[in-house]
């Protein structure tokens, strides 16, 4: 009996890994020193009007200090279970807890990715676990939360354009539950040789057409419309710079993510060739914004490409929090930083030549609209040479 209820908890834990209820989400305020466990899920339970089930915990009789200001319940019950074989999942209106060693455990990181010099935010950064290629991106004052299993432990990335790149052994990021990195800016060096101009030639492909007819919204998470890219050359050029047309209509302020596809047999957009989670934030009024990612040194392919816009919704991490024993980040951002910021990029489009526009959807297919054709506003400058 014990077995099978073990295996049902197993499933529920996984079933519901990925989402996040309001109850984990409720932020409390939590002053416990040097108390048992059991002592503090009862303040929290009689403070703040939440119910939790449990029977015997050995592990109950452990002692913690833990020391939230508005704080996330889940992030709380993180701090709170760290290093025991507690294990805890919301269901219905009450938090259910466990002891199991054969479930993995559950860790929340939470940071903050600023510039090593000035010491200012790194807006729309991104982490991710080299292995896998999961990830988050931070938000607008640099700040991140990334929950994953003990047992995906893997070495993170931390990297935004025009900073040089920084990899951290998840063991060590561990040993602090709240960090702080900093990443140095990317000062590309020239080498002194002699290029010679007439040794290289660019052109411009994709949709360059001067009117737009219309704009599509790029305004959920995980949303992608691409632009197949004929090379015309039939030579393997580099990609110097990456074009959209934004319609002013949208929120050209946005954040929104770039990819880069090569075909698959079937025409569609497949195999990823921008090996980056690369987004970036326009800064610029212009219709047409460019992006220089000459530095990532991608071959332009003879069978051609796609180019994609995605969007994005980094983390609502306007988290405003004080405890000892951890950075203090409630003084690095005002909570009102983010007001001002909305998501809803609109990318032009027009109705020039053969439909090459591809859209993904939520369930991560990539289909064509075939009653109303247009082509996404997309190009891009390809340097060859001679």
């Amino acid at each position: 009996m014990k077995k099978a209820f073990t295996a049902l908890i197993f499933l529920i834990v996984y079933n519901t890994a990925n989402s996040q209820t309001e109850l984990l989400e409720k932020r409390i305020d939590v002053h416990c020193k040097e108390m048992r466990i059991s002592e503090i899920i009862i303040q929290i339970s009689r403070q703040n009007n939440i119910r939790f089930s449990y029977g015997q915990l050995k592990d109950f009789n452990k002692s913690k200090s833990v020391y939230f200001k508005n704080g996330k319940l889940k992030f709380i019950l993180s701090k709170i279970f760290d290093d025991t074989d507690i294990k805890y999942l919301a269901f219905s209106d009450q938090i259910i807890l466990i002891e199991s060693k054969n479930i993995p455990q559950k860790k929340i990181l939470l940071g903050q990715i600023v510039d090593a010099e000035t010491k200012e935010a790194i807006p729309y950064a991104t982490i991710m676990f080299l292995k896998t290629g999961e990830g988050v991106i931070s938000d607008y004052n640099g700040k991140f939360e990334l929950e994953f299993y003990t047992k995906n432990i893997d070495t993170l990335k931390f990297a935004s354009i025009g900073y040089v790149s920084r990899k951290l052994a998840t063991n060590k990021v561990l040993k602090r539950n709240v960090i702080k990195v900093t990443l140095k800016k990317d000062l590309i060096k020239v080498p002194q040789i002699n290029i010679k101009a007439s040794d290289y030639y660019n052109k411009t492909f994709g949709n360059k057409g001067l009117v737009s007819l219309g704009a599509l919204y790029m305004d959920t998470n995980g949303q992608e419309v691409a632009l197949y890219i004929k090379n015309k050359e039939k030579k393997a050029g580099l990609i110097h710079k990456v074009y959209f047309r934004l319609s002013k209509k949208g929120n050209i302020d946005a954040p929104f993510r770039i990819r880069i596809y090569k075909p698959d047999s079937e025409g569609k957009p497949g195999k990823d060739i921008l090996n980056e989670i690369l987004v970036v934030k326009p800064e610029t009024k212009k219709s047409w914004f460019a992006i220089d990612i000459s530095a990532y040194d991608i071959k332009f392919p003879q069978e051609g490409l796609f180019i994609s816009m995605g969007g994005v919704f980094p983390n609502d991490f306007n988290f405003y929090f004080k405890n000892e024993g951890f950075d203090d980040l409630s003084n690095e951002s005002s909570p009102n930083d983010l007001n001002g910021l909305s998501y809803g990029q609109r990318l032009s489009y027009n109705k020039k030549g053969k439909n090459n526009t591809w859209h993904k959807s939520l369930s991560h297919k990539w289909f064509q609209l075939k009653k109303q054709r247009f082509n996404v506003m997309i190009k891009t400058k390809i340097v060859y040479k001679k």
